[in-house]
């Protein structure tokens, strides 16, 4: 079975095109986590669109599942997490002006600021994800660094899906599936985020199986929209247990 965890990013900028704290995030992850999820997912940003760094402590004291933290480990975002000690943090080689997450941590970006975090999270009983393409190569760079588990990058297999490119679709998988094999094969666990959907999420689980985990935000709130949120989580939560209810 995979572990959903629900990427609550959009629902904070939500809250931030207005004054005030509607919709109220605290009050959001009560009600996700009646659901059977692994727990919640943020990535503050040096910009502070989404999650804000003082909504860290608040999201800590009411999550009940995992708190996972992800994002670039600049200086002001690691001493937080060492101080609220999540479950897990995420890396991310983001670049401070970037939209989105949209490629992974490759071998010769801040190798030694890596390992000298991946230290740091270590000792703190910190649980490491090292967000990569779905490449072996990087794979085994992450082995080699000192972290836990490998988030792969599956914007390209959304785009191939999105466009019906079957053949380009296939050739992700066999991408996704090589990756993860790799990542089991060295004791890492294997996560996976970024565009899933209900339409491409039961398909790539069951061509990479076994996924430990999924990380999913901006499809599951567009989903919350058109179907509220009890019945969104039900769609995704039976698809992550290898049931579709469709």
């Amino acid at each position: 079975m995979t572990n959903l965890s629900v990427n609550i990013n959009k629902l904070a900028l939500l809250r931030n095109s207005r004054p005030g704290e509607h919709p109220n995030l605290l009050d959001f992850v009560t009600r996700l986590e009646t659901h059977p999820i692994v727990g919640i997912t943020v990535h503050p940003r040096p910009d502070e669109r989404h999650v804000r760094y003082r909504d860290l402590l608040p999201l800590k004291s009411v999550i009940r599942g995992e708190f996972n933290i992800e994002g670039y480990p600049s200086q002001a975002l690691l001493q937080r997490v060492l101080s609220l000690k999540p479950t897990q943090m995420t890396l991310v080689p983001d670049r401070i002006d970037v939209l989105t997450s949209d490629s992974g941590w490759v071998p010769g970006f801040d190798d030694e600021l890596l390992k000298h975090v991946c230290t740091k999270l270590n000792a703190a009983k910190i649980r490491v994800s090292l967000f990569i393409e779905a490449n072996t190569e990087h794979v085994r760079f992450a082995a080699e660094s000192g972290v836990d588990a490998v988030e792969l990058y599956t914007g390209e297999y959304a785009k191939a899906c999105d466009t019906n490119n079957l053949t380009r679709v296939e050739d992700e998988l066999m991408k996704h599936q090589s990756a993860a094999e790799c990542a089991r094969t060295l004791g890492l666990r294997v996560h996976a985020g970024h565009d899933l959907n209900l339409q491409n999420l039961g398909r790539y689980l069951q061509m990479c199986a076994p996924v430990d985990e999924v990380s999913i935000g901006h499809a599951l709130t567009v989903d919350m929209l058109r179907f509220g949120l009890d019945s969104c989580l039900e769609h995704y939560c039976l698809l992550v247990s290898g049931c579709n209810p469709e």
